[in-house]
C-alpha cells in the first residue's frame, strides 16, 4: 500500500513500501560499452574527471584539473576551453557549466564569474558574480532561473562533533548579475574548530541536486532515504518521497585509507559510520527519477530505485557494470542521456577512463 501524507502549508510527503509496483523488479541490467575515451598524455589528460555532460549537438564535455574538455559524439578530442588566468575568458579554477541558446556557460570559481562561449568554443563575454559568500556550484538553467549553490564553513567551538551545514540555493539574474538567496538544506558534517582559529571538517552527507522536468530540482541532502522535489519557480519543496529501506554499512576502511585533519598539533580521522548514505546519486531517465542506492551485490551490481514524478516507487533493478569497483565511488553512474550512460571508470593500473554504455 502507498501511503500519502499531506500537511497543510508543507510539502506533500509520500511514504513508499520496500517493494515497488513493478512485477519485474529485481532484474539485472547489463549495459553494453559503446565508447571509451582514454587520455593521450598530450592534448589532454584525466586526473579527476567530473561534470560529464552531453551538448545539444551530441558532443561530450567533461572537466578535469585546469581542463574543460570537449569531444565529438564519437569521442574524438575537439578542444580545451580552459584558459588559465584572470582576464577575459580566463579562469584559475572552473566549476560546472551548462548550455543555453547556442552558448556554453562556464562557472569560474576563481575569479567568481560566468564565462560565455559560442557553440564552436569562441569566447563571447564574462559576467561577474558578486556575492558575500563563495559560490561553490552551478546547476544550470532550470525553468526561468539560473541556479547556484553556496555554503559557509561550519564554525563551532570545542571538540570535533557532528553539526549541520546549510547549503543554500541562489538564483542569478543573467541580465543584471544580481544574486538572490532561496531555500537552504542541511547537510551533516563532522567538524572541529580551535581557539587559535584552526578549523576543518569531514563531509558525511552529500548535497545532490539534479534538474528534473522543466522547473524542478531532485534533491538529496540527508543520509537516510529521502528525495525532495524543489520547485525553482516557487522557491519551495513541493514533494518529499521516501521508501522503507534496509540500510547497509559502508565498505570498511584501512587506517591508511582514512581521511585525516591536522589542527593545532592534533590529528583527527574520518569517523566510523554505522551506515552508508542511503542514496548516493540521482539520475534522470525521461520522466522518471533513478535513485542510485548504497545497496551493492557483488554478482548483480548496484541497486537502482525508480520513482515517477509523483514520488511513487515504480520499479527497481540492478545495474551490473563490468569490473564494478565496489569500494570507491569512481564507478558510480554519473549521467544518463536517453538510454546511454556515461561514467568514469578505472583501468587495472588506476588510470581514469571515460566510458559510454547503452542500456538497451
Amino acid at each position: 500500500m502507498f501511503l500519502i501524507l499531506i500537511s497543510a502549508g508543507a510539502a506533500q510527503v509520500i511514504e513508499n513500501p520496500d517493494k515497488p509496483k513493478s512485477t519485474n523488479a529485481g532484474r539485472v541490467i547489463v549495459p553494453k560499452e559503446i565508447l571509451s575515451i582514454e587520455d593521450d598524455g598530450n592534448r589532454f589528460f584525466f586526473k579527476n574527471p567530473r561534470n560529464i555532460k552531453i551538448g545539444p549537438d551530441g558532443s561530450i564535455f567533461v572537466t578535469d584539473t585546469e581542463q574543460i574538455l570537449q569531444f565529438d559524439k564519437d569521442g574524438r578530442f575537439l578542444r580545451n576551453l580552459f584558459k588559465k588566468g584572470q582576464g577575459p575568458g580566463e579562469t584559475n579554477a572552473s566549476g560546472n557549466y551548462d548550455f543555453y541558446d547556442g552558448e556554453i556557460l562556464i562557472h569560474s570559481l576563481v575569479p567568481p564569474k560566468m564565462i560565455q562561449f559560442d557553440r564552436d568554443g569562441k569566447f563571447l563575454k564574462d559576467a561577474a558574480l558578486v556575492s558575500k559568500n563563495r559560490i561553490v556550484n552551478f546547476f544550470g538553467r532550470i525553468g526561468s532561473k539560473w541556479v547556484f549553490e553556496t555554503y559557509e564553513f561550519p564554525r563551532k567551538s570545542g571538540e570535533i562533533s557532528y553539526v549541520e551545514q546549510p547549503h543554500t540555493l541562489i538564483f542569478w539574474n543573467k541580465q543584471t548579475n544580481e544574486l538572490t538567496p532561496s531555500a537552504s538544506f542541511d547537510v551533516t558534517v563532522y567538524a572541529v574548530s580551535s581557539s587559535s582559529g584552526g578549523a576543518g571538517y569531514f563531509g558525511i552527507g552529500n548535497f545532490i541536486a539534479v534538474p528534473f522536468q522543466d522547473h524542478f530540482l531532485a534533491i538529496v541532502h540527508q543520509t537516510e532515504y529521502s528525495i525532495k522535489l524543489f520547485d525553482v519557480e516557487t522557491g519551495r519543496v513541493v514533494k518529499e518521497f521516501r521508501r522503507a529501506y534496509r540500510r547497509v554499512p559502508p565498505p570498511p576502511l584501512k587506517k591508511e585509507e582514512r581521511a585525516k585533519l591536522g589542527i593545532d598539533g592534533k590529528t583527527y580521522e574520518w569517523p566510523d559510520q554505522k551506515y552508508a548514505n542511503d542514496v548516493s546519486n540521482i539520475l534522470i531517465h525521461g520522466d522518471r527519477i533513478w535513485a542510485v542506492t548504497s545497496t551493492v551485490d557483488k554478482e548483480k551490481g548496484i541497486l537502482i530505485d525508480e520513482f515517477d514524478g509523483d514520488g511513487v516507487y515504480q520499479d527497481a533493478f540492478y545495474l551490473k557494470l563490468p569490473e564494478l569497483n565496489l569500494k570507491w565511488t569512481i564507478s558510480w553512474p554519473r549521467i544518463l542521456n536517453g538510454d546511454t550512460l556515461l561514467l568514469v571508470d578505472q583501468t587495472e593500473e588506476g588510470a581514469c577512463v571515460l566510458k559510454k554504455y547503452a542500456l538497451k
